[in-house]
């Protein structure tokens, strides 16, 4: 709606009719938009905070997770918060973290290491493995993980290359995690493939920026990994507890996670797995979901 709205302002300036037209519709939006970043304040004020000043996330995959107050600054925080963020992967992960031995986690697109520290905590001692580009954020990383008093070993590293999990001490059953806006093309290469032949992974693809990824993703990996495609979905929410609390409107706003058309997940699961005695064996339940 926005760039709707700055379209027709650019194109009224010589039509006056017009330019009335266009600042109507954009004093309605700056209206709209400050109701939305009022009511996710609201939520925000009223959420439950731990004696140090942390927010607690409040229910789902990570209930409990502390948030300190450096880490407020990053986007779709209320979601995170709520525990209703990318929550259509919450059943695909809890039943690998029951039935699999992770031996590291590794979160590439890392932000402000929500999923580091979330997993940290469900996977006791495991390396975990963050890149993240943007470096003003290690720090932020570092302290959401400081927070919840992990004792993983963690590295904070920024660019991710296709050869880069080859050269991590990722063990033989790595659970991997990547939303990287488009640079999930990369993963295609043989070099990553080959490397991740054995893990766990979770792919964001953004079909919007690069078009088809998804499809190209699931034939570099047609051999090596089942592969599962997962849509955003609206109405798992209203499962929260915070649908109790607020009205449609409100629970559109706060937990809206500001994801675009084309954007879907794909859960790969790898068609040869470790045993629980660490032998080699071929998923069958993997390769038939292809």
């Amino acid at each position: 709606m926005r760039e709707i709205v700055q379209t027709l302002y650019n194109k009224s300036q010589r039509n006056p009719v017009l330019r009335e037209v266009a600042n109507f519709f954009m004093t309605r939006e700056k209206e709209y938009q400050h109701a939305i970043r009022q009511a996710i304040e609201d939520y925000v004020a009223r959420s439950e905070r731990d004696s140090d000043g942390c927010l607690l996330v409040q229910e789902g995959l990570f209930a409990g997770l502390k948030y300190p107050s450096e880490s407020f600054v990053w986007s779709e925080f209320a979601p995170r918060l709520a525990g209703s963020y990318e929550m259509e992967l919450h059943p695909y992960i809890l039943r690998w973290i029951k039935e699999r031995r992770f031996t590291s986690f590794v979160d590439v697109g890392a932000a402000e290491g929500h999923y580091v520290a979330g997993f940290a905590r469900l996977l006791p001692g495991v390396p975990v493995f963050a890149f993240e580009e943007k470096t003003d954020a290690h720090p932020i990383i570092r302290k959401l993980a400081q927070a919840n008093l992990v004792d993983n070993p963690i590295q904070v590293l920024g660019h991710f290359e296709p050869d880069s999990l080859a050269s991590l001490g990722v063990g033989d059953q790595p659970l991997v995690l990547v939303d990287i806006e488009g640079g999930e093309l990369g993963l295609c290469e043989s070099v990553f493939v080959e490397s991740a032949r054995r893990s766990c992974l979770i792919v964001e693809a953004h079909d919007s920026i690069v078009p088809r990824v998804s499809s190209r993703l699931v034939e570099a990996f047609r051999t090596t990994h089942g592969v599962t495609i997962v849509e955003p979905s609206r109405t798992l929410r209203e499962s929260l507890k915070i649908a109790r609390h607020l009205d449609a409107w409100e629970l559109d706003v706060v937990l809206d996670e500001r994801r675009g058309r084309g954007i879907r997940w794909l859960v790969m699961e790898p068609i040869e797995v470790v045993c629980a005695e660490g032998a080699h064996r071929p998923c069958l339940e993997a390769s038939r979901r292809r």
